[in-house]
């Protein structure tokens, strides 16, 4: 049996990985990312950090907060400036930001600067998106990323760290420990394995006022192949904590057996069509 993982001091990288339904907004002129997570009733929250394997060291579970007492991420440093394209993004799913509809989020959570880079993983494996009863698609013009697959995994990544990254929760501050020199923050908005699902409402009622993105005919056929990790600091045994843990939120973390990996979820997909899609405002479009 191989050793387990070492949690050390020097931090190298942090990736803050996003999965599900929910909003990433990237504040430009205040150089400021914010996270806001729409209430479904369909959907579980939970905030993890895992190590190198994947495994789940801590997890919380989202609850319903107000504006002003938002979850945070501190101590986080980013190196330099991040250009997104926008329009016609080949990578992402980018549109000009509606105002938040933030009386329809369950919370948001703040801290953290502009990413170093914005990386998408995981995507479905070809056009998703209707592209003629849509003015979201049209005005942001998302055919490129439509044609090649739109994301449902995002990394934001930062670079190596001075001080310890910490969730604060209220008066509560969780340090988010490395292990092989990165650390590694997973954020899920996202149904149990089970339930069939459509979040497009739940997405689009995040802007006000709303978008409008739908599926293209009927559910998506599945999605592509895992890749290599688009980053370094991105362990290919991390993909285990992109798994439906969402299903099993009062498991022990170490409990290994209760956990829903995403090889499991796929040999069910095509009986469960889910559109568990972030989508990515730029508040403040470059000049």
């Amino acid at each position: 049996m191989s050793a387990s993982p070492r949690s050390e001091s020097k931090y190298e990288a942090f990736n803050v990985v996003i999965h599900g339904v929910l909003m990433i907004e990237l504040d430009l002129n205040a150089g400021k990312t914010t996270l806001f997570l729409p209430e479904d009733p369909h959907h579980r929250y939970i905030a993890a950090y895992v190590d190198v394997h994947g495994f789940p060291l801590k997890q919380w579970s989202l609850q319903q907060r107000s504006e002003q007492s938002p979850y945070s991420i501190a101590n986080v440093r980013s190196h330099s400036k991040l250009k997104v394209q926008h329009p016609r993004n080949p990578d992402c799913l980018v549109v000009r930001e509606h105002p938040i509809a933030k009386t329809k989020m369950r919370c948001q959570i703040d801290g953290l600067p502009l990413p170093e880079r914005l990386s998408p993983w995981r995507k479905f494996s070809g056009p998703v998106l209707d592209s003629k009863d849509s003015s979201t698609y049209r005005e942001n013009q998302l055919a490129n990323v439509n044609r090649a697959g739109i994301p449902t995994i995002y990394i934001l990544h930062y670079g190596e760290q001075k001080e310890m990254p910490v969730f604060v929760d209220g008066s509560i501050s969780w340090p988010i420990h490395p292990t092989d020199g990165v650390g590694r923050l997973h954020i899920f908005a996202e149904a149990p394995v089970d339930h069939v699902h459509d979040a497009f409402p739940t997405l689009n009622g995040c802007g006000n006022p709303q978008y409008d993105l739908q599926l293209a005919g009927g559910a998506p056929d599945g999605l592509a192949p895992w890749e290599k990790p688009p980053l370094e600091s991105v362990a290919m045994d991390e993909q285990r904590a992109l798994c439906e843990c969402v299903c099993c939120e009062h498991a022990p973390a170490h409990d290994k057996g209760h956990v829903f990996h995403l090889e499991d979820r796929n040999r069910v997909f095509d009986n469960n069509p889910r559109a568990c899609i972030p989508m990515v405002a730029l508040k403040k479009l470059e000049e």
